[in-house]
């Protein structure tokens, strides 16, 4: 009896709790951290009630680890999902390249979202890759702003 609710009580854990996905409550303009299998929620800060849910999709990181020469800087490209509150989506990727942390980047262009515009500025990824780095969930440090 003791084994089949050891077992019951990991099919919880790995199927029934939504705890894999975080989601916390941000206002346009301002910094978030998003991590994988995350979510966040960003709404106005007046009374209009209009708001995005931004996802994290995917990430690929070629960025040249710190104590590693590399012939190419590589970069961090993040896939990240926009949706409005009518479920209009649109998937937009943004970048940071392995020469500097500290520079921002902000997508190719406005992402237009049904009648709203946003930018969307990446201000950093990490971990950043070095090779004695145990691994470490990726995250990255965010700003939506409606323009």
């Amino acid at each position: 009896m003791l084994p089949n609710l050891y077992l019951s009580a990991l099919v919880f854990l790995l199927i029934g709790n939504d705890s894999n996905i975080d989601s916390e409550q941000v206002y346009f303009g301002q910094k978030f951290i998003l991590g994988q299998n995350q979510q966040v929620s960003i709404t106005d800060s007046t009374a209009t009630g209009e708001a995005i849910t931004l996802s994290w999709e995917s990430m690929t990181d070629s960025r040249c680890p710190t104590d590693v020469k590399c012939i190419t800087a590589g970069e961090a490209v993040l896939i990240l999902q926009l949706q409005n509150k009518d479920l209009q989506t649109i998937l937009t990727k943004v970048y940071q390249p392995g020469t500097s942390p500290a520079i921002t980047y902000i997508t190719n262009s406005p992402i237009q979202l049904g009648k709203a515009k946003y930018n969307l500025r990446l201000l950093s990824v990490s971990p950043y890759p070095n090779t004695k780095n145990t691994f470490r969930m990726p995250q990255a440090e965010l700003i939506l702003e409606k323009i």
